[in-house]
C-alpha cells in the first residue's frame, strides 16, 4: 500500500508541474512574443535562365493582343538579416542571415501594351517585373524588349449595327455572318436631327475609333420578323437617307445591308469629299418578312457590297433610297473586313470549343481562354491564323474547359 501511495503522489505532482509550466509559458512574453527586425543586406539580382515569350508579336488592326508571359524567375545573391529580440530581456539578441524569399508581381510593360491596335506600324515595349516581400523590395528587374508589328491594309474587324426602335439592341449573335452567338450589336435609333454614333463597338466587344453619322432616318417601323435585328427598322419620308462611316481602317471590306424593301447605293470619298469609287445600286425585297424560320438570302433580306476598298482617311457612304413602297428602309448593317472571314452562321452542331488562334488563345464557344507558352507563334491557317508550335516547348494550355471535361467523363 505504501508504494502505491508514493506513485499516486508522484503522478499528481507531475500533472501539477506540467500545468504550471504551461501557464507560465503562455504568460511569458519573452518566450512567446519575440520581435523580429529585418534588415536588407544585399538586394540581389535577377538570375539568368528566365524566359520572356513571345518577344515578337505580329497582328493586324482589330485583333486582340495577348501580352507575353515570363517564367523561371528567381533572384540570386540576395541577403537579409533577421534580428530577434525578446520583450522582457532585450539584452538577448539573436541575429540570423538568410537569402530573401522574394515573390514576383505581374509583368509590367512601358508603355502599356494595348489589347487592340487601330494604327499599323511597329511598336516597342520594355518588359519588367517587380520582386516583393522584404526590406530590399521593391526590386525592379528588366526582362527585355517586346516588339509588336501591326500589318497595313488587312484589318480584322466586324462591326454590327441594328437600326430600329432601341434604345438598346435586343440583337445578339449571327445575322448572315457573325463570330459567335454573343456578338455585340450597336443600336441606332431614330432622330429628326440626325444620329451620331462615335466609337462603334466591334462584334467581340472592343471599342473602336470608327464613327457613324446618319441623316434622314426619322421613321420607325416593324415587319413581324422573328429576328431581333430584322423585325424593326428605320425609314425615310420618301427622301434619300445617308449613313456615313468615318475612321474605318484602311483595307478591303464587305458591307451587308439588311432591309425587307432595300434600295442602296455605296460610295467611297476622300478627305475633300471627292468620289473615289461608286459601287452601284443594289436592292432587296422580302414579300414575307414574318416567315419562320428565317433563312437569309441575298437580294431578299439583304444586299452585299463586296471588296469595297477604303484608303487611309477615306469615308464610306451608304445611300438609302426609296424602295418599292416609296420609302427608304434599313434594319441592320454588318461591316466586315475581307480578312476577318467571319463564319457564315453558327458553328457546326455539337462543337464545344474553338480556338481561332487570331493572335491570342481565346476560345470563342465556351469562353475559356488559354495560356500561350514560349516558342508558340502564329502562321496562316485555313481560317485566318493558326498556332505554330516548335515541337519542343511551344504549347497552349487550358486549365478550365468544362465542355472538354464533360466529354471525358464516363457515361
Amino acid at each position: 500500500m505504501k508504494a502505491t501511495h508514493t506513485k499516486w503522489y508522484y503522478w499528481l505532482g507531475a500533472i501539477i508541474m506540467t500545468a504550471l509550466a504551461v501557464s507560465l509559458r503562455a504568460d511569458n512574453n519573452c518566450m512567446e512574443n519575440p520581435t523580429t527586425n529585418q534588415t536588407c543586406l544585399i538586394q540581389g539580382t535577377l538570375a539568368p535562365g528566365f524566359v520572356l515569350a513571345p518577344t515578337n508579336i505580329t497582328a493586324t488592326i482589330g485583333q486582340s493582343i495577348t501580352p507575353p508571359l515570363a517564367y523561371n524567375l528567381s533572384i540570386t545573391n540576395s541577403l537579409e538579416s533577421n534580428i530577434v529580440t525578446y520583450l522582457c530581456t532585450p539584452e538577448i539578441i539573436d541575429i540570423q542571415t538568410n537569402p530573401i524569399p522574394y515573390t514576383f508581381g505581374g509583368l509590367n510593360f512601358v508603355p502599356s501594351i494595348p489589347s487592340v491596335f487601330w494604327t499599323p506600324g511597329t511598336y516597342a515595349y520594355t518588359a519588367n517585373v517587380i520582386a516583393l516581400g522584404s526590406p530590399c523590395s521593391p526590386l525592379t528587374n528588366l526582362l527585355g524588349t517586346v516588339t509588336v508589328t501591326i500589318a497595313t491594309n488587312i484589318p480584322d474587324v466586324l462591326l454590327d449595327v441594328d437600326f430600329g426602335i432601341g434604345p438598346i439592341s435586343a440583337m445578339k449573335g449571327y445575322a448572315e455572318i457573325g463570330d459567335s452567338a454573343a456578338d455585340f450589336w450597336n443600336e441606332c435609333t431614330n432622330s429628326p436631327s440626325g444620329i451620331l454614333l462615335s466609337n462603334l463597338v466591334t462584334a467581340n466587344g472592343i471599342v473602336s475609333p470608327v464613327g457613324m453619322l446618319v441623316t434622314g432616318l426619322s421613321v420607325t417601323g416593324m415587319n413581324g420578323s422573328s429576328d431581333a435585328m430584322y423585325h424593326d427598322y428605320l425609314s425615310t419620308n420618301a427622301t434619300v437617307a445617308t449613313v456615313t462611316i468615318t475612321n474605318l481602317p484602311a483595307g478591303t471590306w464587305n458591307i451587308f445591308l439588311y432591309s425587307d424593301d432595300g434600295n442602296f447605293g455605296l460610295t467611297v470619298t476622300d478627305t475633300n469629299n471627292n468620289t473615289i469609287a461608286n459601287y452601284g445600286p443594289q436592292t432587296s425585297h422580302d414579300i414575307s418578312p414574318s416567315l419562320t424560320p428565317l433563312a437569309w438570302q441575298q437580294g431578299v433580306q439583304y444586299v452585299l457590297f463586296t471588296n469595297v476598298i477604303v484608303g487611309s482617311g477615306q469615308t464610306l457612304s451608304v445611300s438609302i433610297n426609296p424602295g418599292t413602297n416609296g420609302a427608304g428602309v434599313i434594319s441592320g448593317m454588318q461591316i466586315a473586313s475581307a480578312y476577318h472571314l467571319a463564319p457564315a452562321g453558327p458553328p457546326p452542331s455539337g462543337m464545344v470549343a474553338w480556338w481561332p488562334a487570331n493572335g491570342n488563345a481565346e476560345e470563342i464557344i465556351g469562353g475559356t481562354t488559354g495560356t500561350v507558352y514560349a516558342a508558340t507563334t502564329y502562321t496562316n491557317g485555313m481560317v485566318k491564323q493558326a498556332f505554330d508550335f516548335d515541337g519542343v516547348s511551344g504549347c497552349v494550355m487550358n486549365s478550365n474547359t468544362p465542355p472538354m471535361r464533360q466529354l471525358a467523363e464516363p457515361t
